[in-house]
Parts: C-alpha cells; structure tokens; sequence
C-alpha cells in the first residue's frame, strides 16, 4: 500500500478534476472536434458486436480512414467516443495520430477511470514528456473524485500512479480489476485488485 499526499501540486493541464464524470461513453456527448483521416479506434478498440478483438484493424475499416459500414454499425461503436474529440481540455499533442493511443472515458460504479488504448510507438511506452509528467499529474489529482489512469499496451494493463506505474499483467477475457483509495490524515492509501486478489 502507498500513500499519496492530499495536497494537490497546480494542475500542468486544465483537465477536469472528475476525469470521466462529466463525459461518458455510456450517455450522449457532444463532439467538439471531427475525426478527420484518424480511424485508430477501428484498431485499438474490441467491439465483440463485431467480433473484433483489441488491436487489430476492422475488417470494416476504409483506406484512409472511415467506416464501410458506418450507417449500419453496431451499438458499441455508436457509443464510443474518442476521448480526443470530447475533451477539448487534451490539446493537439494528444492527437491519436500524434499520440499513437486513443483515449476513452469509462465510468464503473463511482470509479472514474481514463484509458489510454496504446499502439506501437507510442510516446506513452517509451515514457516521454510531456506526456509521462501530465499523466501523474492528472493520476495525483484525480485521487480524490476516485479517478483512474489506465494504459492497455498489447495485452497488459498499466496503472498509473502519482509516483510510479503498477504493471497488473496480462488481460484476460473475465479479468475483473478494481481500485480501493482511503483517506489518511493528510494522505491517501492506494489498493489495486485483479479478480477480488490485491496486485497493489
């Protein structure tokens, strides 16, 4: 168990607090930006409507970005949306193309958690600013609204922590993780479990 300290450093982006609480993939959001050519989702992302697994391009997918079956396309990929399009707040750096990850807004029970799905390359693996520093930082202040960041890179979730990264190993298809914070004093305790088993 770690403990964070409750004072809070200033933000490095003005990223809202509640990461995820006011947009959800789960209700309707108003986009603010346009895909354009980007269609890494169609990569990144599993849809099982579609039986396609994470990491893998869609069959459906048009050269040069775009869906051959976009006016026809299942109800998972009507309801996701690109953290990038809905978060005005993540600047042009976080492009998905710039970036080589898309991120998404999950919300489970009161859990906020913000996932970034990682391709090959991404400055995310290698750790690199100013990206690394603006995810503790957004992982430090989301701490109190019991708000997450998670990175999928190939099969294995890593959390991110204000002072470090919990590798919790491969994914399986039925792997229920979740995330325990206390208040302790001035300070925060952290838990991360797998399946009801605590990783951290």
């Amino acid at each position: 168990m770690t403990i964070f300290p409750l004072v809070l450093p200033p933000l490095l982006i003005t990223l809202s607090a509640k990461l995820g609480d006011k947009v959800s993939n789960t209700g309707a959001t108003t986009l603010r930006r346009t895909c354009g050519s980007c269609s890494l989702c169609c990569k990144l992302i599993g849809f099982p409507e579609l039986k396609k697994p994470p990491r893998q391009w869609c069959f459906h997918c048009a050269k040069g970005g775009g869906c051959l079956i976009y006016a026809s396309r299942p109800q998972g990929c009507r309801q996701f949306n690109c953290g990038w399009l809905t978060t005005p707040q993540f600047g042009d750096d976080w492009h998905p193309l710039r970036l080589k990850a898309v991120i998404e807004n999950r919300s489970f029970g009161d859990s906020n958690i913000l996932c970034f799905h990682v391709d090959n390359g991404s400055p995310l693996i290698k750790r690199l600013e100013p990206y690394y520093g603006q995810l503790k930082q957004m992982a430090l202040n989301g701490l109190p609204y019991n708000s997450w960041i998670n990175l999928f890179i190939d099969n294995k979730l890593i959390v991110v922590l204000p002072d470090r990264e919990i590798d919790c190993g491969t994914l399986g298809e039925n792997d229920v993780f979740s995330y325990r914070r206390r208040k302790n004093g001035l300070s925060w305790e952290v838990e991360i479990l797998k399946n009801g088993q605590r990783v951290f």
